[in-house]
């Protein structure tokens, strides 16, 4: 992620206060239209995006999410996801 934004036309070096490159980072990349969208998230967000995208259930995902944190909270999952409009529908089976 601070590499991407360092790389961006109008970011600087000294817009990044530390910029550590053995430090992790992820990120929610999403494109609407001609804009690209680039979101941080923690890796607990992550690992919980990643069940779903790979169709875990709901449960399986949430439990990926807890494994990296046990503070994580979907509810601002599903917030920033729908915010973002990388989730538009949800189906009950």
């Amino acid at each position: 992620m601070s590499l991407w934004l360092l790389h961006q036309s109008e970011n600087t070096l000294d817009d990044l206060p530390q910029l550590n490159i053995t430090s992790p980072e992820s990120a929610l990349i999403l494109r609407h239209s001609q804009n690209v969208i680039v979101r941080p998230i923690t890796l607990a967000e992550y690992a919980f995006i990643e069940k779903l995208y790979k169709k875990a259930s709901l449960a399986e995902a949430v439990r990926a999410g807890e494994s990296v944190t046990a503070k994580f909270d979907i509810s601002l999952v599903f917030t920033m996801l729908f915010e973002t409009h990388a989730l538009s529908d949800v189906s009950i089976n």
